[in-house]
C-alpha cells in the first residue's frame, strides 16, 4: 500500500529544498548585490600626464580648471604656476616628453572628474618655435583609483 504524503509534509520538503538551494543562489548573485567601491576621497595628488607623439619639447603652457588646488609640483627644473580660485595657469620648461608632467594637490580626490586641463602653448627645445597645441592632450590620473578625468586636447 502506497502512502501519499500529506500537504504539510510536502510543504516541509519543498521548504527544505529551497533552503538547500539558497546558498547557491546567494553565491551566484553576490557580485550583483555588493555595492561598487567608492572612490577615494580626501586630500591628495592628481597626476597630469602629457599625451603626444612628439619626441620632446622645450616648454609647455597649460590651463587647469575645475576646482581648488592646494599646490602643484613638477619633476622639471623650471616650473611656474599661477594658482587662482578655479583657474590655474602652469608653465613647465625642460626636457618635456609624454608621461607624467605635473602633480596637482587637491583638497578632495573624489572630485577628480571636475578638473580639466588644456594645452595652451607648446615650444620646441632650443629654438622655442611654436608647436600646434592640438597635437597634445592631458589626462588626470589618480594612481590609487583606476579612473580618469579631464581629457581635452589643446584648443
Amino acid at each position: 500500500m502506497s502512502r501519499t504524503p500529506s500537504r504539510p509534509r510536502l510543504a516541509l520538503r519543498a521548504g527544505i529544498g529551497l533552503l538547500a538551494a539558497l546558498p547557491i543562489v546567494v553565491a551566484a548573485c553576490r557580485g550583483a548585490l555588493e555595492p561598487e567601491p567608492s572612490p577615494v576621497t580626501g586630500p591628495g595628488a592628481l597626476t597630469l600626464d602629457l599625451r603626444t607623439e612628439s619626441p620632446g619639447e622645450g616648454s609647455i603652457q597649460l590651463l587647469v580648471t575645475g576646482g581648488p588646488v592646494d599646490s602643484l609640483d613638477s619633476g622639471q627644473p623650471r616650473f611656474w604656476a599661477s594658482v587662482g580660485p578655479d583657474r590655474h595657469r602652469v608653465i613647465v620648461v625642460g626636457d618635456i616628453r609624454a608621461g607624467p608632467l605635473i602633480r596637482i594637490w587637491v583638497p578632495n580626490r573624489g572630485r577628480a572628474d571636475a578638473y580639466e586641463a588644456t594645452v595652451e602653448q607648446v615650444a620646441a627645445p632650443s629654438t622655442y618655435e611654436q608647436r600646434d597645441p592640438a597635437e597634445y592632450s592631458l589626462v588626470f590620473e589618480r594612481p590609487d583609483v583606476a579612473s580618469r578625468a579631464g581629457v581635452r586636447p589643446g584648443s
